[in-house]
């Protein structure tokens, strides 16, 4: 495969990602990182009560 045919594919690759991924803009990974966060905190409370 010749250099000019890789960069089309790869193109073509990122569109489709970019396709069918959602696009995350800053907001909604606020909210995972906080959604995350506040998982950790409950496990770490969890297992802190069972000591």
């Amino acid at each position: 495969m010749d250099e000019h045919a890789f960069k089309e594919l790869k193109k073509r690759v990122k569109e489709h990602l970019n396709k069918n991924q959602p696009v995350l803009d800053k907001e909604t990974l606020m909210n995972q990182s906080i959604e995350q966060a506040k998982k950790k905190y409950r496990k770490k409370m969890r297992d802190s009560e069972r000591d």
